[in-house]
């Protein structure tokens, strides 16, 4: 199935009715950013969606899939040709789902393995390697765990958890923390790292909201 011609079909059908894409996402009862990311062939709709959908724009899910109005003497072919098309990318959307589990949870081992097998490798002040790759492990293992498929849904999804990640590695680093109370040597480093994980945090955040916020600019745009 092509997901460009599909979105422009939408798209146009949409625009016949004379909804704008937030109207129609209430109708459906999603959010208007879904029905821009199936408009500019970034995302297919759910099934659970294709039927309201077929309803609002006065079309059959065969329609839908095919891109075009079908006139009857196609219909047949062109809804055995979906369907084979449907189970297809049902089997590898299973297949991708079992490898990004698998990912996922090397990932979060990689991410065990630095919070308690690795001493903290600092390069000068400001820069604490394991803390960053433990953060980058986690938010990496979430983003596959999610399902994101989508540039613009891997941004949106990070920007939203690459603080609690922050969160997580600072609360994992509270032991060191405690145990160094009675060190006072080693008291001031820990809590300097404690700080830079937050920093690397908030930056990450900062510069994942820009980007999510240019990329939703040009989604208007087109």
């Amino acid at each position: 199935m092509d997901q460009t011609r599909i979105g422009t079909f939408i798209a146009v059908l949409r625009k016949e009715k004379g909804l704008t894409q937030k109207e129609l996402a209430e109708q459906i009862g999603i959010s208007d950013k879904t029905v821009s990311k199936w408009e500019t062939g970034n995302g297919m709709p759910d099934i659970a969606y294709l039927s309201p959908l077929c309803e609002v724009l006065d079309i059959n899910v065969n329609e839908l899939l095919s891109g075009e109005k079908l006139p009857s003497e196609e219909y047949l072919g062109k809804a055995e040709e979906n369907m084979k098309h449907l189970m297809q990318e049902n089997q590898n959307n299973k297949n991708a789902g079992r490898w990004q589990g698998l990912v996922g949870i090397a990932l979060l081992a990689v991410a065990v393995f630095l919070a308690f097998g690795l001493p903290q490798a600092k390069i000068g002040w400001y820069v604490d390697c394991p803390s960053l790759i433990l953060i980058v492990c986690i938010c990496a293992a979430c983003v596959l765990f999610s399902g994101c498929r989508t540039k613009y849904e891997v941004v949106h999804f990070l920007r939203k958890t690459v603080l609690p990640a922050g969160l997580v590695v600072m609360v994992i680093m509270v032991p060191a923390l405690l145990h160094s109370l009675s060190d006072p040597a080693a008291l001031g480093p820990n809590i300097a790292v404690m700080v830079l994980t937050l920093l690397y945090a908030a930056v990450a955040y900062l510069v994942l909201y820009v980007a999510e916020t240019r990329m939703e600019r040009r989604r208007k745009q087109n």
